[in-house]
């Protein structure tokens, strides 16, 4: 997870206002893919944020987000769902 500070050229904040991302890697050294990306939402990302691994379902599909939005303590529950790769053009 990346917070995504200052938008629009300036520089913001991101206690109150900014964007986030979150990425993937089968591996910690990559190849990383965006898993969600946005540079603005609906209230500050926070300085810190986090998907604790106590929370989160069993299949891994259902997670929790923490993270210090707005300069407080704020949960997001997030479901994930696996695109199926396109199938190959008939021959």
């Amino acid at each position: 997870m990346q917070i995504i500070p200052g938008t629009e050229g300036k520089k913001a904040d991101t206690r109150f206002e900014g964007g986030f991302a979150v990425y993937d890697a089968p591996e910690p050294w990559g190849p990383w893919t965006t898993v969600f990306f946005t540079e603005k939402w609906d209230v500050g990302p926070g300085e810190s944020a986090s998907f604790p691994t106590r929370w989160m379902s069993a299949n891994g599909k259902t997670l929790h987000l923490v993270f210090s939005g707005d300069d407080h303590f704020a949960v997001r529950k997030a479901s994930l769902t696996v695109a199926r790769a396109p199938e190959p053009p008939p021959k």
